[in-house]
This record gives structure tokens, sequence and C-alpha cells, in this order.
């Protein structure tokens, strides 16, 4: 057994080691870097394997392939290697282009898309322009959406089986136990006793009293 696993030297139930002791295999790790690396800390085996992509037009079409994500950043001139990475992963734009990873891509697929106007090459909002639906729209054709949104109101206001423009007295009556005295709303009740609503509300959520008044829905 190695000396490392003995009891002895590990302190009880969690198991570190005690002060004075070291672990085996202490500083191994940077010799093989530093001095002859092992199959696992070569370049190309353990995180660093390029992964090739590519560069989409927006018809679908292959514009170009990268030989890694590093080549793709560098050759249209993206910022640092993690945006091209972050395009593949959320399958979003940038520079202009969709991304897709090699290994990925289904070449009898329709991968088409439009160009976003009014947003950059990397998808995100050009000044002046805002999310909000018929921002560009003329004023004839604000003018025609407000007669259109006027006209719908009235027509779902007119159906007897709509809610729309309906609003209902959602109150329920309330009790003081200490009075014993009945009241239609908790807005009755505070009017009556100076208490605020909220706290009358809260006092019967929380099935306590206020100011020294029970209450209950009734």
């Amino acid at each position: 057994m190695n000396d490392l696993y003995l009891p002895s030297i590990r302190v009880p139930n969690s198991g570190s080691l005690k002060k004075g002791n070291t672990p085996w295999n202490k500083g191994r790790k940077g010799e093989s870097y530093r001095g002859n690396p092992s199959e696992f800390t070569k370049k190309g085996r353990q995180g660093f394997c390029p992964r090739p992509v590519l560069c989409l037009n927006p018809d679908g079409s292959v514009h170009a392939r990268f030989p890694s994500v590093a080549a793709a950043a560098k050759a249209v001139g993206a910022r640092d290697r993690h945006t091209i990475t972050h395009a593949c992963q959320g399958k979003f734009r940038c520079r202009g282009y969709k991304w897709y990873y090699e290994d990925e891509y289904v070449p009898w697929a329709d991968y088409h898309y439009n160009v976003r106007h009014g947003r950059d090459a990397y998808g995100r909002l050009v000044k002046g322009n805002t999310l909000r639906v018929g921002q560009n729209l003329s004023p004839e054709g604000l003018a025609k959406r407000r007669t259109g949104a006027r006209l719908r109101a009235m027509e779902m206001n007119g159906d007897p089986n709509s809610n729309f423009g309906r609003h209902y007295d959602k109150s329920k009556p309330v009790r003081d136990l200490t009075s014993a005295t009945d009241y239609p709303s908790v807005k009755a009740a505070s009017a009556a006793t100076g208490i605020p609503p909220n706290q009358i509300s809260g006092a019967i959520h929380r099935n306590g009293t206020v100011h020294g008044h029970k209450f209950i829905n009734i």
C-alpha cells in the first residue's frame, strides 16, 4: 500500500494529508510539460484538437471553410475566436454569415436565412433601431393599423361571450371577528376601521391580527 494512503498521515474524517506530507505526483505534470511531454500533454492530443468550421452564405451555400475556429476569426476579422465558437453553438450570425461546425453540417439540409436589416455583423441592433413592431411604417400605415385595432376592439367588446373590456368586481366580503362586523370588501373595512387595505389583506393571508382586529374572508 502506498504510504500516502496510511491513516497515520491523513486527517480523520476529511482524509486530507497532514502538514508535512505531500502527494506522490506533486510536480510531475509540470516536469512533463517542461521536459519530456507525454502523449496526453502534446498539442493536438487533449484540449488542442482543431475543429473545422464552415461559413455559410444567406442562400445556404458554403462561403468558405476554415481548419479551425481561430483561423476563421482571423480571416473575417472577428474580435476573438470565442465569437465564432458562440456563433457555431448558438446558430446565429457573426460578421454577416452563419457558422457551423463541419462535422455538424448536412449537405442536403436547407440552411438559407434572411439578412436582418437594422443589425450589425454580430446581430446586434444598430443605433436608431428598436424591437418595436411597425417602427418603419409610414404615417398612412400607422393610421391603418390604429383603425384596424379599433375595429377589432369594438368587435370583441360587442361579443357577449368575450371578456374583453369588461371589468368584474372581484372583491370578497370580509368579517371583523373582533367587532363582529361584516364588510363587503377589504376597501370598505379599511374605510370603516382606518386600517390600510394591504395590512388587512396581509392579516387575512397569514391568519393573524392587525391593530387588535381579526379579519377573515366570508
